[in-house]
Order: C-alpha cells, then structure tokens, then sequence
C-alpha cells in the first residue's frame, strides 16, 4: 500500500512538471510601452503606409517622410538597432497593447478619436508583428 501511495506521488508530480514546462513555454508574452506619442495631423502624405512596424532606425526614418515628425513625437532618442526596442507607426489608430507567442505577435490598435499619426516604442522580443484592429468587427 506504501509503495503504491509513493509511486501515485511521483507519476502525478511528474505530470504537474510537464504540464508546468507546456504552459511556460506557449505561454502570450506581453510588451512593456516604453513611449507613446500622438501627433494631430492632416497631412497623412507624412507616411508612405498607413501602419508601419520598424525593428531599426533605417526602417523608421523610411517610413516617416516628414523628419520634423520623428522630432516632435520624441523618436529620434530611442536607438532601436541595439536594443529590444520597436517601434510602431501608424496613422488616425492608437497602440492599445502587444502580445506575442513563440514567433508571432499582434499589436492591438483602436480607432483614434482625431486624425493624426500615433508613434509608439515598445520593449520586447524582436519577432514578426502584425495589426489587429480592434473596431473591425
């Protein structure tokens, strides 16, 4: 009876530490918004896309036309090509959040009340992200 209580405890230890290492590692992976700055605007001819996502300064200063913007929304002191750094660009949406899983990850956008391009930065794993707008449903 001993023997079978102690065996019982090690197999139902051993699934609890499976089942602990499965959900760490598919587990979502939130990023911290380190900057975020909205800039009121018309002139949406400032950027070539409509959102943008820049893993390097070069990617940054191609996807804004206008260089006074990356200026006036504070961009130009993050150094994304040495850090975990990304930045977001997008026009009339908010950064809502960013989540990610493995080797994806989705950032969450809002409709923007006014017109004008959001700048975001945030600090994360580097991985493909894509837009999910909220307000499509």
């Amino acid at each position: 009876m001993r023997r079978a209580l102690i065996l019982s405890g090690a197999v139902v230890g051993l699934v609890v530490l499976v089942l602990l290492v499965l959900a760490y590692h598919y587990r979502g992976e939130r990023y911290e918004i380190v900057h975020t700055a909205f800039l009121s605007t018309t002139n949406q001819e400032a950027l070539l896309k409509q959102g943008t996502v820049c893993y390097s300064n070069k990617e940054l200063k191609d996807a804004v036309q206008i260089g006074e913007f990356l200026d006036q929304a504070g961009m130009k002191s993050f150094n994304l090509d040495e850090t975990n750094l990304i930045a977001c660009v997008i026009s009339n949406y908010t950064v809502e959040r960013v989540v990610g899983r493995q080797n994806f990850g989705l950032i969450l956008v809002q409709k923007s009340a006014t017109n004008g391009i959001s700048f975001t930065v945030f600090r994360g794993k580097k991985r493909m992200l894509q837009f999910n707008y909220q307000d499509a449903r």
